[in-house]
């Protein structure tokens, strides 16, 4: 039990207030008391010790969104709860005090039923290996919770932003929640309606579609929207219960009622926690710790002291001051208090914006613009405002538009005195602000804006969501009219990333000030800014050249902006150029739609069947079990990279002698150095080919995408669009199916067949989400015609199949399923006496009868890859038994005054032979496309090295998803089709089908060349025909630079080129 307590006066923390160390919290459901000590856990750790492992450890830095779970919490004015996602790796144990957390268990599981959000993942094929699949769940279910009408399509994508998958594609996820989006209750329960004429209507897209009920014909078309189950919407918000279904868990009665008491508790190497009510108690808690840090979402701290060794011994959740949490729309702006959460800020200002007149509210207008891209939906729903300032980051989206529009910061000391800065005057330093020890930042006036006064925000980061920025702005105009001339009378311009501080641009804003505004002062404009912005050639960050061309393409999309503006009220005679529309038309991006097209080929019970990943069920429920989850063996070894701090060093000696006696040290190992050197035709190694389908995959894309047309379509909007440009590509591809290590193409599998019918399977192969052991129990199933449900996989082991190949080189499934295939077929030819009686009615009978005959019903299968080898003596022979073929389509548009990217469509043609399942064989496409858009568009590696002296010699700079970035949600094609080529049976592989996986990878490329395509076009705007180069990734800095303009001519030459780490 905890105590309530006097603090005696040798500890002058609370002054005689009485503070509990009783914490008490809800997970699940369940009653759990915190004991004192823990202060040093985050919420993550605790889940994890009591055995809810579902919730993961990804990243670790709130990036990932592998930890999310819900969290609900009780609000005493608004007399509700309160229900939102949060990442648990970042949150400390003690911040949830009060608080009801569910993770993924505690909403379904296979013994209790699975929730309608865990099973729509699970029937779309939305998990492949799994580890991320809790983290989506829950922020969807937290989506559902929080709603209290059913979510809008783009809803779902924006709650779904801070949630990272490698296998997916992300695809299949979107499309097994975007039913919760629906309001047609009739798309719920059937798979397919049928409209007034007859028309089928897909329950998906709400539009006619050709999918149907699956039939029992051999060939049928389908789409895999077909085979998932509707659901009516969900919307739960109310605490009463009586909104939720029979698996819902309400908001504890006891939190809703139990006092709330100010908390002093402690944690491991002498830390202390506070959590305060009063503001009396903050500040008198301030005054005894100076160097105390405020905690409210942690998403600064909670990096700080995991990843950069801080020690903080003192710390104080301010969440609950009320002071701290105003959120007020008063005469002089908005009033916001510093603890105040960016989700709280930002639908606030939506509100504002709504309900009074637009001239005052662009500012507000501005930061909830700024605020979508801020960060994903767990970090904005539990980081403040307040945090975010003080942080003061060089590359804080905010504060540059703080200075801009003139806001305010009240400052409070432990007196309780209370001052006013200006923002401009409030950032001193590379993290340093203007706030004594002794004080802490109360709240943020943000003033509204007058009529003809314009805010604007300015970002570009590596990806769109979620993500730093590299470069951002806040701007602010004010003009007035003067002789029939709008005259600038004030102006802010503010840069964030370009400087330890947010940095305003003083000598062109007093150029500018008394200017009229016309295209004649752009110029001058320019070339002020080239001198009020300047970054050294080691600047934090690097990219120098692009990001000093970013301060002018912001201002220079600001003044276009406000030009339209004004034009558009009437306010200018003269607007601007139609082609120049496209540098001032905001991002906005449509809901994704996918299109899957493929042949059902039924071969006996299963194979060709779009079944469901075996594993699904287990990894939407949470109880899928990772390395990670099974506790760390007594006496384990643990390895560590060590790296040469010198790029291409030759290592000549190595001076072990600090390792060694470090106790536990078991060795050194060094790496070794390597040295890495239409049918018919025969390939430059001696190769014959055959079965070549690249023609025929070729030709059906690009009628599919419709190229020609599509070229005409892209060369209209180009010459229509100065500053927006897009670009078209199609890529084949080639992959060689086998090990070219020759003794590599073997594997083994043993079949059990057991009395009551069913079947169980081992075999060398692992399973990591690529669905090999659903297709192995596939061919199992269709080989003694029994349903999938009575196959079972037994996981991998030695003791059952030895001397196991590598899972490796997309080859596996051809392997180990004919090696199941042939124990299958050993053990139906034992089985064949018995069957020709026909005296048995299903094939749990038959096994029955041929157990009491005493025939062996196990069988160890082998199989070994016919008709391969290769002399690497002389370079010649056939080192693959097959090539799986593969074409894409890629159209993007880029904004060529930042670098920005889309990819507006893909579509993508691939044969693979007979299908043993194309839902799986979908989902392997779809995600590897998308890996390769990111390897050729996104994913940029950064070593410290002579071109990038800024990082630590040898050290890697992007090495978490704070830096490296991978695509998210919003970084797929808007319009992504895939298509299996139909007709082509594979004889080479088993039950005519092709390898899938690695193959698709290096489509991701068309959308490079694509994004070429449109730099081209922009060039040849500045006349500049001939070849130029493009590196991948294509970042935006190498988009930028590439499209030569005035601008960047001003900071680099036409032949500049982005420097890489290599």
């Amino acid at each position: 039990m905890g105590s309530l307590t006097r603090v005696p006066a040798e500890d002058p923390a609370a002054a005689e207030e009485e503070w509990s160390d009783e914490a008490v919290i809800y997970v699940n459901g369940v009653r759990r008391v915190l004991p004192d000590g823990l202060a040093h856990l985050t919420l993550l750790q605790y889940l994890r010790d009591i055995g809810l492992r579902g919730t993961k450890l990804g990243c670790g830095e709130g990036g990932c969104g592998a930890c999310t779970v819900m969290v609900s919490c009780y609000d005493r004015i608004t007399k509700k709860s309160l229900h939102f996602a949060i990442n648990a790796c970042l949150a400390p144990l003690y911040s949830v005090e009060g608080m009801h957390i569910i993770t993924v268990e505690g909403i379904g599981d296979r013994q209790r039923g699975l929730h309608p959000v865990q099973e729509c993942l699970a029937k779309a094929h939305g998990s492949q290996c799994g580890f991320c699949t809790p983290g989506f769940v829950m922020s969807m279910y937290a989506l559902l919770r929080s709603s209290k009408q059913p979510p809008t399509e783009d809803q779902i994508e924006d709650c779904l932003a801070g949630n990272l998958c490698r296998c997916t594609g992300y695809r299949p996820i979107i499309d097994a929640f975007r039913v919760f989006a629906k309001t047609d209750n009739l798309a719920y329960t059937n798979s397919c309606s049928e409209d007034a004429k007859d028309q089928a209507i897909c329950p998906s897209t709400g539009k006619p579609c050709s999918c149907r009920n699956e039939t029992d014909v051999n060939v049928n078309e389908s789409s895999l929207s077909s085979s998932v189950e509707r659901y009516s919407p969900y919307s739960y918000n109310e605490i009463d219960g009586s909104a939720y279904n029979e698996r819902e868990l309400i908001f504890p009665p006891e939190l809703q009622l139990r006092k709330v008491m100010p908390l002093k508790l402690n944690g491991s190497n002498e830390i202390k926690w506070y959590r305060p009510l009063k503001l009396k108690q903050l500040l008198h808690l301030k005054s005894c710790y100076l160097d105390a840090k405020l905690i409210i979402g942690n998403s600064e701290v909670g990096v700080e002291t995991k990843f950069k060794n801080a020690q903080y011994k003192v710390l104080i959740a301010v969440t609950h001051i009320p002071e701290l949490n105003t959120l007020k729309a008063k005469e002089d702006g908005i009033h916001i208090g510093s603890a105040v959460r960016l989700a709280q800020l930002q639908n606030f200002l939506k509100k504002v914006v709504a309900e009074h007149d637009l001239p005052e509210t662009s500012s507000c207008q501005a930061i909830v613009r700024q605020l979508k891209w801020f960060a994903g939906t767990q970090i904005r729903n539990v980081a403040s405002i307040g945090g975010n300032i003080c942080t003061a980051s060089p590359i804080s989206d905010l504060n540059p538009l703080w200075i801009a529009v003139g806001a305010k910061f009240h400052i409070i000391d432990v007196n309780g005195n209370v001052r006013t800065t200006l923002a401009k005057d409030f950032f001193l330093g590379y993290r340093k602000v203007d706030i004594k020890p002794e004080e802490i930042l109360l709240s943020i006036i943000l003033p509204w804006t007058r009529p003809f006064e314009y805010v604007k925000e300015f970002k570009q980061a590596h990806r769109r969501e979620d993500d730093i920025a590299l470069v951002n702005a806040g701007m602010r105009v004010y003009l007035q009219e003067t002789e029939r001339n709008w005259i600038i009378s004030d102006v802010s311009i503010v840069f964030g990333g370009v400087a330890a501080v947010p940095l305003s641009a003083s000598r062109t804003e007093n150029f500018l000030t008394g200017k009229k505004w016309d295209s004649g002062l752009l110029d001058d404009t320019f070339n002020l800014l080239k001198e009020d912005i300047s970054i050294s050639e080691n600047a934090p960050g690097g990219m120098i050249e692009f990001r000093r061309s970013l301060t002018l393409s912001f201002f220079f999309k600001f003044f276009l902006s406000v030009t339209h503006e004004m034009k558009i009220k009437g306010l200018l005679a003269d607007g601007l150029h139609a082609d120049h529309l496209s540098a001032v038309q905001p991002y906005s991006r449509p809901v994704t739609v996918g299109t899957q097209s493929y042949e059902l080929v039924r071969q006996g019970a299963s194979v060709g069947q779009p079944m469901v990943h075996m594993s699904a069920m287990l990894q939407v429920t949470g109880e899928a079990e990772y390395t990670d989850d099974t506790p760390t063996p007594p006496n384990t070894l643990h390895a560590a990279l060590v790296l040469s701090k010198k790029a291409h060093a030759r290592i000549l000696s190595i001076d072990d002698s600090l390792a060694k006696s470090s106790p536990g040290f078991a060795g050194l190992f060094l790496s070794k150095e390597l040295n890495f050197h239409n049918d018919g035709v025969v390939l430059h190694y001696g190769q014959l080919l055959q079965n070549c389908t690249i023609s025929s995959v070729w030709d059906e894309l690009k009628a599919s995408c419709n190229f020609v047309e599509a070229r005409k379509a892209i060369n209209n909007f180009n010459s229509n669009n100065r500053w927006r440009k897009r670009g078209i590509a199609m890529i084949p591809t080639k992959f060689g199916i086998s090990f070219t290590a020759k003794f590599m193409n073997q594997a083994g599998a043993l079949v059990q067949v057991y009395t009551d019918g069913t079947v169980l399977v081992t075999h060398g192969g692992v399973e990591m989400g690529q669905g090999l052991h659903t297709k192995v129990a596939q061919v199992a199933a269709s080989s003694f015609n029994i349903p999938l449900s009575s196959v079972f996989i037994s996981e991998t082991s030695t003791d059952k199949v030895p001397n196991a190949s590598p899972t490796a080189a997309s080859a596996s499934s051809d392997l180990y399923g004919a090696a199941v295939l042939d124990a299958c077929q050993q053990i139906k030819v034992r089985m064949e006496p018995i069957a020709s009686k026909g005296t048995h009615n299903s094939f749990a009978e038959l096994a029955q009868a041929c157990y009491m005959e005493r025939v062996d019903l196990s069988a160890h299968g082998f199989y070994a890859t016919p008709n391969i080898g290769f002399d690497w003596t002389i370079g010649k022979g056939t080192p693959f038994n097959y090539f799986t073929y593969g074409a894409a389509f890629a159209e993007v548009e880029i904004d060529t005054l930042t670098g920005d990217f889309y990819t507006r469509t893909a579509d993508i043609v691939m044969d693979l032979g007979f299908s043993i399942n194309p839902a799986i064989d979908i989902g392997q496409i779809e995600g590897a496309f998308i890996q390769g858009l990111g390897w050729a568009a996104i994913e940029e590696l950064k070593w410290g090295d002579d071109n990038h002296k800024w990082i630590r010699p040898g050290h890697l700079f992007t090495c978490g998803p704070g830096s490296y970035k991978i695509p998210s949600v919003n970084d797929i094609p808007l319009n992504f089709k895939v298509s299996l080529l139909k007709g082509v049976p594979n004889p080479k592989a088993i039950h005519s089908s092709k390898a899938v996986g690695e193959p698709p990878f290096f489509l991701g490329s068309a959308v490079l060349f694509a994004i070429k395509d449109a730099i081209s076009a922009a060039r040849a705007e500045e006349g500049h025909l001939d070849w130029f180069p493009l590196d991948n990734p294509a970042t935006p800095e190498r988009i930028r630079m590439a499209c030569v303009d005035s601008i960047t001519k001003k900071f680099a030459g036409i032949d500049y080129r982005s420097k890489l780490s290599v």
